[in-house]
Formats: C-alpha cells, sequence, structure tokens
C-alpha cells in the first residue's frame, strides 16, 4: 500500500498545455523514477508496466510507482511471459516475443517514459525509435533476439 499521493500521474500532468516541465524538473523526476526501479531490482523485482500514467505524484514533487499488478521476481526464474508491458513502452525483446529476460525491460520503459517529459523530445525520438525497431526488425528478422544479445551484454 503506497500513502496517498495528492497530485495526479504523470500523464494527468503533461496533458495540461500550460504546464511545461524545466530540465531541472525532468530530471529530478527522472532520478526518482530510477531510484524506484533501483530498489525494486534490488529486491529482484521487475515492475514490467513502466507507462506515465503508473508514475504518481504528490504537490511536493515526490514520485512513486504505481500500479504493481504486473510486478514479479526475476530470483531463481528467468521465463515470464513476453505479453506484459503497455505496447508502447516494450522493450525490443518483448516485442520480438523472447520469454527469458530481466530487469532491464524496466530501464527500456523507464527511458521511454523520460523522453515524454519535454515535448519536443518526445515527438523527434519517437520518430527515430520506431524507425530503428523496423530497421533491426528487417535486418534481424526472427534471428533478432540472437543478434541483440550477441555483444556480450
Amino acid at each position: 500500500v503506497l500513502e496517498y499521493m495528492d497530485c495526479a500521474d504523470l500523464s494527468h500532468i503533461l496533458s495540461h498545455h500550460q504546464i511545461r516541465l524545466s530540465i531541472a524538473q525532468c530530471k529530478y523526476i527522472m532520478q526518482q523514477i530510477l531510484q524506484g526501479l533501483a530498489s525494486m531490482h534490488s529486491c529482484k523485482l521487475m515492475h514490467r508496466d513502466i507507462k506515465v500514467p503508473n508514475i504518481l505524484l504528490n504537490k511536493h514533487g515526490q514520485v512513486k510507482l504505481g500500479d504493481l499488478g504486473c510486478t514479479t521476481s526475476f530470483q531463481n526464474r528467468s521465463i515470464f511471459s513476453n505479453t506484459v508491458c503497455t505496447l508502447w513502452y516494450r522493450a525490443p525483446e518483448l516485442l520480438m516475443g523472447t520469454r527469458t529476460y530481466d530487469d532491464k525491460v524496466d530501464i527500456w520503459s523507464a527511458a521511454y517514459a523520460c523522453v515524454h517529459l519535454q515535448p519536443s523530445v518526445y515527438n523527434t525520438l519517437s520518430v527515430i525509435l520506431c524507425c530503428c525497431l523496423l530497421l533491426q526488425l528487417c535486418v534481424y528478422g526472427a534471428n533478432y533476439e540472437t543478434q541483440f544479445y550477441s555483444r556480450g551484454e
């Protein structure tokens, strides 16, 4: 159970066109998101549904990760559902259908959430991201998962 977050979720704040977050505010929000994920990951938990509507804020600017319904432990386990996470926030390995993944899928989703904080960055990066994913699918096709991990990461 989380304490009451009296402000709103991040999507609500970003939908108000008169509200523009400063770079410092964006960095502070991202820092808290990543600290929350680091805390979860240190407990061997994956959130698996990081997205702007699941990032909650209070009037003091504190951030909490909400909607823990897809959260699972990755301790002593390596095969998971690949239909988690909202489609647009899914890491490439999930899009390719792999069932063996780890907490890095949360980092991908957090990075995608980050670009929503600045509309001009989001519009540019979303086009670039889509082009990169399509290129990777075209180049690697069914062997994408093997190629994706072949760098030893």
